[in-house]
């Protein structure tokens, strides 16, 4: 979505607060992120940054990471679902799945403690997904529980996101680059912009292949109506 919102010129505000997992700032230096981990440390970050939101505007990407529930509850004490609406700021909720059901553990969290974004998305990752017998849907469980029936219900929806040759988005990654800067042939580069020493960009079948998922990810995102929502 970084990405994505960088190709079309907006401005958008990055929070990495998966405090298991650094990944987001390491392909995006400018992404902010808290010095410490722990509840309070987290909690003051977070509500530094949606009160700084309220203030100046825009549009703010928050990566909680997997399982964790901090966001929910800041969201829950603080009422963000009821006040953030309230000053016009729309909460989109995007919630990632690879079939089983810990995955989406925190939006079914939420979902019970009625923090239910009117838009909330579920990307079904066919990337990591088992492959089941006779053709079997992995994702059936996940797409017949309560809340996602009920996620569906209030106008939520449901985006498969495309397999992407494991070669490809693994070179892609190691470049720790937005995927959109490395589909179009960009390399890492320090901070006056001159590129490191060595690096190299993606091959020319490489580029083709990850430029052709990140087109199909985008096709899925109009065709399932929530390509307005995203940054």
């Amino acid at each position: 979505m970084a990405g994505r919102a960088a190709e079309q010129g907006r401005n958008l505000t990055i929070i990495d607060a998966d405090r298991n997992n650094a990944s987001l700032a390491s392909f995006l230096p400018h992404a902010l992120r808290p010095k410490q981990a722990d509840d309070t440390t987290m909690i003051g970050f977070l509500e530094d940054q949606t009160e700084q939101l309220t203030e100046t505007g825009g549009m703010m990407l928050i990566d909680m990471g997997g399982g964790d529930r901090i966001f929910a509850s800041l969201a829950e004490k603080q009422g963000l679902f009821d006040v953030l609406p309230s000053l016009g700021i729309e909460i989109v909720a995007y919630h990632f799945s690879a079939a089983g059901r810990d995955d989406l553990e925190t939006a079914f969290m939420m979902e019970q403690i009625g923090l239910c974004a009117p838009k909330t998305i579920i990307i079904l990752n066919e990337g990591l997904a088992p492959t089941l017998p006779n053709g079997a849907d992995p994702f059936a469980e996940c797409l017949g529980s309560t809340s996602v029936r009920n996620i569906r219900n209030r106008g939520g929806r449901i985006v498969r996101m495309p397999a992407v040759p494991l070669a490809t988005m693994t070179l892609a990654d190691s470049l720790y680059i937005s995927l959109t800067a490395a589909a179009d042939g960009g390399v890492p580069k320090d901070d006056d912009g001159n590129p490191h020493p060595g690096a190299r960009p993606l091959g020319l079948w490489r580029r083709i292949e990850l430029r052709r998922w990140l087109d199909t990810m985008e096709h899925r995102h109009v065709e399932s109506g929530v390509a307005g929502w995203l940054p």
